[in-house]
């Protein structure tokens, strides 16, 4: 399959009955930022700046599917204790280096690298490079898990930027 499971994964993923997704109390259930950006979705980025020295603070997301919300922190904060809560997203900083946006993931809950049943565990780490080009973003996922991955598991993709205005935003999930 191309992802890096070891056997307490393949065993999980193996025994993992997709249907249960069809559930009710499954059917929204918001996907966590390693699965996030590989499913349908539109996403919205801007940036947030200090009143006062104009510095940069944060990039934020608005991903579509699931109405998440996403705070990048760039002004240099460290990530929190291991004991902090995880959250769908987790805690992200990121850094440029030349055109390269590098974000650090952590804080994020348990869930899934495949809606299929590959787990993912709260222990994960995503490093993820973004690079604009023109109207296309260039998105590299690097995803360590040790308690389900034998390796680092990298992904890529592409994004091309909307130009047919505000159109639907909202994910409709009613229970």
């Amino acid at each position: 399959t191309g992802l890096p499971l070891n056997d307490a994964a393949r065993m999980f993923a193996d025994s993992f009955d997709v249907e249960r997704t069809t559930l009710l109390e499954h059917i929204c259930a918001p996907y966590a930022m390693p699965y996030m950006f590989h499913g349908p979705l539109q996403f919205r980025v801007w940036e947030t700046h200090d009143p006062d020295t104009q510095e940069l603070v944060s990039i934020n997301m608005y991903l579509g599917t699931y109405q998440e919300k996403r705070t990048i922190w760039m002004d240099g904060r460290p990530h929190p204790p291991d004991y902090a809560p995880h959250t769908w997203m987790g805690f992200s900083t990121g850094v440029y280096n030349g055109d390269v946006l590098t974000v650090t993931t952590t804080h994020l809950k348990a869930a899934f690298f495949r809606r299929s049943g590959v787990p993912a565990s709260d222990r994960t780490t995503v490093v993820e490079h973004f690079v604009r080009y023109g109207t296309t973003l260039s998105h590299v996922t690097i995803a360590t898990d040790p308690v389900y991955l034998t390796e680092p598991w990298i992904r890529s993709q592409e994004f091309v930027l909307m130009e047919r205005g505000n159109q639907n935003w909202l994910y409709n999930c009613e229970y």
